[in-house]
């Protein structure tokens, strides 16, 4: 058992409201809160697994250090959250409180251990020896000064000074070490434009003002390969734009980057089936709506399993997941052909968006065959089984659209595909675009034109061995 992405979503965001006056990350809000809904959905399952797993419990902690939230106090905020867990997941028994005491234990034991490591070569540090840079050179006024070369030699981060020209004129030891060069080399003299990628090169460009600018950019390998890097450039003090050098000061954060886009990728498919979930879902539907032009047409096909229920309680959850997963797979199989999105919203129901250019013609076919797809029988341990499925299906206009106006409308036509008799498909069409105040509440109250291909709806008997 585990909460909706809707629950996780709210969740999520009160956790951020906790962290962000605490929180040194990089990353923009959207994407933290999605990160923490992951972790939220990886916790919930360590607390209802059958055996405690400690070490997925501790890697949310090495994840949260991942998120440069790396303040002390990010455990004691997180707490008031994570004491919601077991009411979300409908578990207040004293066994799922003493789960979740050595759960939290074991987040804090992993963010304790990664933030030791992290702060001192997270960007707190970067910024410190940058300032630290910044005034040695500003006390010297050259590259030579002793106090500023054994700082330079010393760092533990990649630094370089750049020319007028764009030729390196000074590099430490970490650089050629971040770059993958042999032990020793001298990269004095090099273009530094040939170490980063070339639509990068211009995030590098310092301010004129004197100002340290932050960027992510992929620098290049001795051997070709690419990897990420977080860098401050700025210029050097008493020094101007056109005949100045500038200070660069990068770490390596290709890791932290392959991390990033895992956590994004997982907080936007579902767990289970692989497809997209809701935020990716909305996500979607949001940027088809801001690029739509009058006249732009989008098509929804909403769908559930017929009497899934039965086969949860009669052959038990994990074979009904299995169900859900060949299900998934046939839908995704069926759409991905013809480019459409499929998500999974929760439990049995999954919905296909069709984009523009869409017509009342392509939506009725895309029903067809989703329900086409689920028809034949499944095979699982031994057992086969019917499914099938009832679809509400519909096509509006784009501009001014509603997403969850538009699922809602659709789920309206799926409930009176399911009271129809069966195999009686129905099809709405609607040139009003769907807004949150225009939405009927029952099926009696909606309006517009009903096409005379009806949308789609397939139904089954109980399930049953065949």
């Amino acid at each position: 058992m585990s909460f909706d992405d809707v629950t996780a979503e709210r969740l999520a965001r009160r956790w951020w409201v906790e962290l962000k006056d605490v929180a040194y990350t990089p990353f923009p809000s959207a994407e933290i809160r999605a990160m923490l809904q992951h972790l939220l959905r990886e916790l919930g399952e360590v607390l209802v697994a059958d055996t405690f797993d400690a070490p997925r419990a501790c890697a949310v902690g090495l994840e949260l250090v991942s998120m440069n939230l790396l303040d002390p106090s990010v455990l004691q905020r997180s707490a008031p959250i994570l004491t919601e867990l077991p009411g979300l997941l409908e578990r207040n028994d004293p066994a799922m409180w003493e789960r979740l005491a050595l759960t939290v234990a074991a987040v804090g034991s992993g963010f304790g251990s990664a933030a030791a490591a992290r702060i001192r070569y997270g960007m707190e540090a970067m910024h410190r020896t940058m300032v630290q840079i910044r005034q040695a050179a500003h006390e010297a006024r050259r590259v030579a000064d002793a106090r500023f070369r054994v700082l330079f030699e010393s760092a533990p981060i990649a630094i370089a000074v750049v020319d007028h020209a764009g030729q390196m004129v000074e590099t430490n030891p970490a650089l050629a070490a971040m770059l993958g060069c042999p032990d020793g080399a001298d990269l004095r003299g090099t273009p530094a434009g040939d170490y980063l990628h070339p639509d990068d090169r211009h995030l590098l460009v310092p301010a004129a003002d004197g100002s340290v600018i932050r960027s992510e950019v992929r620098f290049r390998r001795g051997d070709g390969s690419y990897g990420w890097m977080s860098a401050l450039t700025t210029l050097l003090p008493g020094t101007d734009p056109s005949g100045g050098r500038v200070l660069a000061v990068g770490e390596d954060i290709t890791e932290q980057r392959r991390m990033r886009e895992r956590l994004y990728t997982q907080s936007r498919h579902d767990a289970l089936t692989g497809l997209a979930n809701r935020l990716l879902l909305t996500e979607t539907m949001n940027q088809a709506i801001a690029d739509a032009l009058p006249g732009s047409m989008l098509g929804v096909c909403l769908l559930d399993l017929d009497e899934f229920k039965a086969i949860n309680d009669h052959y038990g959850h994990r074979f009904g997941d299995e169900v859900l997963r060949v299900t998934a797979g046939r839908l995704r199989d069926t759409a991905s052909a013809r480019g459409y999105l499929v998500a999974r919203l929760g439990g049995d129901e999954f919905v296909v968006v069709l984009p523009d250019p869409c017509t009342a013609d392509d939506v009725h076919a895309c029903a067809g065959d989703l329900a086409a797809a689920v028809r034949p029988p499944i095979d699982i341990d031994g057992h086969r089984v019917a499914v099938s499925t009832s679809i509400g299906a519909i096509v509006t206009e784009l501009v001014g659209v509603d997403p969850d106006a538009i699922i809602a409308r659709a789920d309206t036509y799926l409930y009176r595909a399911k009271a129809q008799a069966r195999e009686k498909p129905v099809l709405h069409t609607d040139s009003t675009p769907y807004r949150r105040r225009s939405l009927p509440t029952t099926p009696t109250t909606i309006t517009g034109p009903v096409s005379a291909r009806p949308a789609l709806q397939h139904r089954a008997e109980l399930p049953r061995d065949l």
